[in-house]
């Protein structure tokens, strides 16, 4: 998924979450401000009850007990009553949700601190027997409102949260997992090739070569890194284990007359300049290395391959000649997992311009990759050529990516750590 289309993705989700809030909090308003005209109605019907009941029964008689809890509690929106006769309180209910306690007399009060609910008093003359005042507090929303709320926007939040969790694992299918290719996207033709990743092993005499092939965690691959154009050729290695790179100078400019691509004695330098830019944002950054076995870069006839090597890297001045058949690319913000997905696509391209072209012949790609180390270009060039060396010796697995060990590379800043101490030790003991 590109960045962009992640980014909606994750707008288009967080707006239903938050829809699903405001939907719940907006309902609340809405059904308390269009519950407090109509609890007050309620709230009226209540006390012409109580004024018809003193008609018919005797105060605090058990069937006018009962009548009045039964008003209580079937009449919507009345969360509690308290009747008082000439001020004096003789029947407080119910008594268990809170809102009737005790004043300092020990006589009962309602009181209540929530926005929903509103003191309602109103006094009913009984002609010679006195007066009632009606005390009740009346709720601005229902329970049953309430409720409804909550279920429609919990079931709004776990829709969203399913569509999340599809995606999530539909992403997670479609990833390839680390050291091995996806072969999805290469369903085009039955050539595409299977590409593989080997890690070096060797052991070699000098520090530098050992930093250059140590393993490090790599990098988790950035949605935008699948999206944007794919990697980067890396230079050619003739058919040795160890990169020949041409020294040829320049004749005519920054760029090839033929091909359009930069000349292989600016590789270097600009390789340098990119892992320089990249390590200082934190940035990964691939090399390709592309090779058409027999396929001069002189040879008019690959025009259609040239083409297709601009449209799928887009950035001339980062492919570069090497060699008589080869080509590298540098592709910046772009993690191993990312370059063996787009170099399973790029194959079948070539394969397809070669095919227009009348032209048979085997095609590798060797791929390296920063892998959040310092490393020289120097050394990056001679790791995508070892990857097209062993491409060349394995027949079916034309696409290779050199991964470096790990473990070897944290043993390796253990030990020049380890020298930088004795040195320090030994000058001061030398001061001394």
């Amino acid at each position: 998924m590109s960045s962009k289309k992640f980014s909606l993705f994750s707008g288009i989700i967080i707006l239903l979450y938050v829809t699903a809030v405001f939907f719940f909090l907006g309902g609340l308003v809405i059904e308390s401000n269009r519950g407090a005209k109509t609890s007050q109605d309620y709230f009226e019907h209540l006390t012409i009850s109580v004024e018809q009941l003193h008609e018919t029964e005797t105060i605090l008689s058990p069937s006018y007990v009962a009548t009045l809890k039964e008003l209580a509690d079937t009449t919507p929106y009345i969360q509690a009553i308290l009747l008082k006769k000439d001020s004096v309180p003789f029947l407080a209910y119910p008594t268990t949700n809170g809102l009737i306690k005790q004043d300092e007399n020990k006589n009962p009060v309602i009181t209540s601190s929530s926005p929903v609910i509103k003191m309602h008093t109103k006094t009913v003359s009984l002609g010679s027997s006195g007066t009632v005042t009606i005390t009740a507090a009346v709720s601005t929303i229902t329970k049953e409102a309430v409720f409804d709320l909550a279920v429609k926007s919990f079931i709004l939040v776990i829709i969203t949260t399913v569509v999340v969790l599809i995606h999530l694992i539909a992403t997670r299918k479609n990833r390839p997992a680390a050291g091995t290719a996806a072969a999805a996207e290469v369903t085009e033709t039955e050539t595409a090739a299977e590409p593989i990743v080997y890690e070096a092993v060797e052991e070699h005499d000098t520090a530098e070569e050992v930093v250059d092939v140590i393993e490090v965690d790599p990098v988790t691959e950035t949605p935008a890194a699948e999206e944007q154009i794919p990697e980067t050729p890396v230079e050619p290695v003739p058919e040795a284990t160890e990169p020949v790179l041409s020294a040829a100078i320049d004749p005519v400019g920054l760029f090839s007359p033929v091909t359009g691509f930069c000349w292989e004695s600016y590789l270097d330098q600009r390789l340098e300049t990119e892992l320089n830019r990249a390590a200082s944002v934190e940035e990964d950054l691939a090399v390709f290395h592309i090779r058409l076995l027999g396929c001069h870069h002189e040879n008019p006839q690959l025009k259609p391959v040239f083409d297709q090597l601009l449209q799928f890297f887009q950035f001339r001045d980062l492919i570069f000649n090497t060699g008589k058949d080869g080509y590298v690319c540098v592709v910046p913000n772009i993690s191993i997992e990312g370059a063996m997905n787009a170099s399973e696509k790029l194959y079948s391209l070539l394969q397809e311009a070669l095919d227009r072209c009348g032209i048979s012949t085997k095609i590798v790609i060797g791929i390296s990759t920063r892998t959040m180390r310092l490393i020289s270009s120097t050394r990056l060039l001679t790791e995508a050529a070892e990857a097209v060396a062993h491409a060349l010796e394995e027949e079916d697995m034309p696409i290779v990516a050199f991964q470096v060990n790990q473990e070897k590379y944290r043993e390796y800043l253990e030990e020049e750590a380890k020298k930088v101490q004795d040195v320090q030790t030994l000058l001061q003991d030398s001061e001394l």
